[in-house]
C-alpha cells in the first residue's frame, strides 16, 4: 500500500520520512494491494478543532479521525435505495484505490504522550502516541471499533500488538 504523509502544521517537528516508513509498515499489515493508498495529514490544533466539529458534531480538538473508503458502508444512501459501498465511491478509474484518510494533531499528541506517560520514554513520547494514532486510524478504516466493552478489548489488543512489533521493528 502506498502511504501519502502530509504536514500542514508547523507547531510540532516530525520526521516525516520515518512517520512514512512507519506508516507503510503498519498499512501493509491490512492491504498489501500495491495499487491502494493511505492518505495521512497532519492539522494543526485549529484546523482540528473545526473538522472535529464538522464530522463528529464535538466540540474542541481531537487527537486523530479517520475516514475509511474501504468499509461496508459509507453511510451515503443512492438515490434507488441501499447505501453505496464506499469502495465503489473511491475505485479510481486509473488504477488504484483510495483505502481513507487520517487525520493526526500533532499537538494533542504531545499533550496526550505528557499527560498519559509523563516519564515513560520521555524523548520519544510524542512520536509514539503519534504512532498510536496511525494505528488506530488505520484500524478505524479497516471497521475496527471501541463503541463497546468487547470491541475496546479488542482494538486495544490489536494496537498495543502493533505498537510492540512497531517499537522493536523501527526502535523507536
Amino acid at each position: 500500500m502506498k502511504v501519502a504523509l502530509l504536514d500542514r502544521q508547523e507547531k510540532i517537528s516530525l520526521d516525516v520520512p520515518l512517520l512514512k516508513k512507519i506508516s507503510a509498515y503498519i498499512a501493509g499489515k491490512f492491504n498489501r494491494d500495491k495499487n491502494a493508498e493511505l492518505n495521512i495529514v497532519f492539522v494543526e490544533k485549529e484546523e482540528m478543532v473545526i473538522l472535529n466539529k464538522k464530522y463528529r458534531d464535538e466540540k474542541g480538538p481531537t487527537d486523530v479521525l479517520a475516514f475509511s473508503y474501504c468499509s461496508k458502508d459509507t453511510g451515503l444512501e443512492s438515490r434507488e435505495g441501499p447505501p453505496i459501498p464506499a469502495k465503489e465511491l473511491f475505485d479510481d478509474a486509473h488504477g488504484f484505490t483510495v483505502a481513507g484518510e487520517i487525520i493526526v494533531c500533532p499537538e494533542v499528541a504531545e499533550s496526550n504522550s505528557k499527560k498519559n506517560n509523563p516519564k515513560l520514554f520521555p524523548e520519544c513520547g510524542t512520536l509514539r502516541e503519534i504512532i498510536v494514532l496511525i494505528i488506530h486510524g488505520i484500524l478505524h478504516i479497516y471497521d475496527y471499533d471501541h463503541q463497546n466493552r468487547e470491541e475496546r478489548l479488542k482494538m486495544e489488543s490489536i494496537q498495543n500488538s502493533i505498537l510492540n512489533d512497531v517499537t522493536g521493528n523501527f526502535n523507536v
